[in-house]
């Protein structure tokens, strides 16, 4: 790889060298340093790879969808792939477009109700054991419960079986490959890969993750072949899905969905005037009934909260792409080889585009202030084809949750986000969940400006 990284504006020399401890302890903090001190274009050389941050939605475009072909998915999910194997998260070219059309296909009406009645129905489930928690003011272990029902309901939607343990044990197992996978992308050191520790460790948690995956895979294909169980919820036939789609799109469901959740539901009990308004909201439009696929739709706050954490928290924070062939961005030449990272966390986050962007403010979404530069799940051909299925999932999940409960904040803060392949809570959320109405209403915060602990 020549020189033509230097071409870009970057750090350079020791300057660069200063940057390179943050890529461990402190991605986002080292993305957004980079974007104030450089624009919106970033180039750095390290001893492993060349690396240009896109830091504009303008660029992201460029990459996303004008030049799409010059690109294929870069590091972080091609470390994932070689754990989970070929599907539709860590695949590209001609079989990736034959699992983009399988999967856009089966992703239909039929598909999308029978997923909000599983999630009502799970959520229902999991609010019994949050309800009992508070009754004796013990914390409920939000995040893990969060993780455990999202890949319990994507299970159950695509295969057509519960799971039988399996899913406590993936959520887990998918945490910890989530954070080998990641440090193994961003490692800038050059000894070779196969010599850590961490390489190892993580051969043995995709070796577990195999082991559940080919259990629930396999107790699927027993049951169509006997004739014992229902067609899949989603009317998705077994012929259509191979082992490693069904991995590929459990992992995504566990890595997205869950973790959307849990930052809404810390944000709603540290904002209880934002909380109220859900709840009115909900209340209006459920009422006495239960939750509904049809009442979802007319959830209008309700889903500009969801659209909000989406932009603070984006399920994608950072978008891997490596190139095919030459390109310019920006002026700037991009040879092959390049390594491309669209910062999504920092586009959200552009003072130019967002009025105050480090607040809590779903009302933001009520109006059409900064849509242009949103792009929670992607853009283009490779966007995130689960992306409906996943709002409706957070909406069906939130307002059972809402209906009946109210959610009191451990903490004063909001504990600060990990940047794994999606962004995740650095300490799990614990939340008090007591009845409707049973919680002392306290004066709201007076400022919806974010503060981490």
């Amino acid at each position: 790889m020549n020189g033509q990284v230097f071409s870009l504006p970057g750090p350079r020399g020791l300057g660069a060298i200063r940057f390179l401890p943050k890529v461990r302890r402190d991605r986002l903090g080292l993305l957004q340093k980079l974007f104030q001190n450089y624009g919106e274009v970033v180039g750095m050389r390290t001893w492993r790879r060349d690396l240009v941050i896109l830091n504009s939605h303008r660029a992201a475009m460029h990459v996303l969808v004008d030049e799409a072909d010059r690109y294929e998915k870069g590091m972080g999910l091609r470390d994932l792939g070689r754990y989970l194997g070929g599907g539709l998260l860590t695949n590209d070219g001609a079989s990736w477009k034959k699992q983009r059309q399988t999967a856009s296909s089966s992703l239909d009406q039929r598909a999308t109700e029978a997923w909000a009645g599983v999630t009502i129905h799970r959520a229902s489930q999991m609010i019994s054991r949050w309800r009992a928690c508070g009754e004796s003011a013990t914390p409920a272990e939000v995040s893990s419960d969060l993780d455990v029902l999202s890949v319990s309901i994507a299970t159950e939607v695509m295969l057509g079986v519960p799971s039988r343990g399996e899913a406590a044990r993936l959520a887990k197992n998918f945490g910890k490959l989530s954070r080998y996978a990641m440090g193994s992308a961003f490692s800038l050191l050059p000894w070779p890969r196969w010599g850590r520790a961490s390489t190892l460790a993580s051969k043995r948690i995709a070796k577990l993750i195999r082991r559940d995956v080919d259990s629930v895979f396999g107790r699927a294909v027993t049951a169509r072949d006997r004739g014992e169980s229902a067609s899949c919820p989603s009317g998705r036939s077994m012929g259509d899905m191979s082992r490693d789609e069904f991995a590929s799109l459990l992992f995504a469901a566990y890595d997205t969905t869950s973790s959307t959740i849990a930052w809404t539901l810390q944000l709603l009990s540290l904002h209880r005037e934002k909380l109220k308004l859900c709840v009115e909201e909900i209340d209006r439009v459920v009422g006495d009934s239960p939750v509904s696929h049809g009442a979802l739709k007319r959830l209008v706050y309700v889903r500009a909260v969801f659209s909000e954490v989406f932009r603070l928290f984006p399920p994608v924070w950072v978008i891997p792409r490596r190139a095919l062939r030459e390109d310019w961005i920006a002026g700037y030449r991009i040879r092959p080889g390049t390594e491309v990272l669209i910062s999504v966390f920092s586009i959200h986050r552009d003072p130019h585009m967002w009025e105050k962007p480090d607040e809590f403010s779903p009302e933001r979404f009520l109006s059409s202030q900064g849509r242009g530069s949103y792009l929670p799940f992607g853009l283009g051909p490779r966007n995130c084809v689960g992306a409906a299925v996943g709002m409706l999932e957070c909406l069906a999940t939130l307002a059972v949750i809402l209906k009946s409960l109210d959610p009191v904040s451990v903490l004063q803060e909001l504990p600060a986000p990990e940047p794994l392949l999606s962004l995740r809570p650095r300490k799990p959320i614990q939340l008090i969940f007591r009845p409707r109405g049973s919680v002392r209403q306290t004066s709201p915060h007076s400022s919806t400006c974010l503060k981490y602990s």
